[in-house]
């Protein structure tokens, strides 16, 4: 017997499960804890730019800040923010119109999706002076992709030992603590002299 021939329902369940893992997207790891978070209505488009709020059921671990202990809720306030922002900045080119905006020269209708997608822009470029060149890739990696620290560590050279990870969460917290203080979430402490 040269060899055992596999079952074609086996391969095609294992390309299956293959191709379910790959739209699980970073960050899923097979973990999941459901919970509620509230969002902007996509289906509301109002003129004053407010969009209704409604709530959605989110796997709180996909979101790698939820892994990381000893973060205070300014520094997970302030992340989450960041990936709001990161994730609708990098959102596909919107084509809804919006009606109810007057029309301008030539240029067309104003589009919600455009303006809120320029905030978010405006607000990254805004982030990166205050985290610095190191926090803030390590805040894109973490926040904005749903890297793990392990992951960003070795992504860094870094190198593996518990030390280095180690190293990798405190310059994290530290650039989540500046960004933090950028958004106005907490004050920075002065220093007596």
């Amino acid at each position: 017997m040269t060899g055992a021939r596999r079952d074609p329902k086996d391969i095609a369940s294992q390309k299956r499960a293959e191709k379910q893992d790959a739209l699980r997207g970073p960050g899923y790891e097979g973990k999941h804890r459901i919970g509620f978070k509230k969002v902007d209505d996509p289906f509301d488009y109002r003129p004053t730019g407010k969009a209704a709020k409604i709530t959605v059921a989110v796997n709180e671990l996909e979101f790698a800040l939820n892994k990381i202990r000893r973060l205070t809720a300014d520094q997970r306030k302030a992340g989450e923010t960041f990936r709001d922002n990161y994730e609708l900045a990098g959102f596909g080119r919107g084509m809804g119109q919006d009606w109810t905006r007057p029309y301008v020269d030539t240029s067309g209708y104003t589009q919600p999706e455009q303006e809120r997608r320029s905030q978010a822009t405006d607000f990254l470029n805004a982030a990166a002076p205050a985290l610095g060149i190191t926090g803030y890739a390590l805040v894109v990696k973490v926040c904005g992709e749903g890297m793990d620290v392990d992951k960003v560590t070795a992504a860094f050279g870094w190198g593996s030992s518990k030390r280095a990870r180690l190293y990798t969460g405190r310059r994290l917290r530290e650039a989540l603590t500046d960004l933090a203080i950028h958004l106005g979430l907490k004050s920075r402490k002065r220093k007596r002299s």
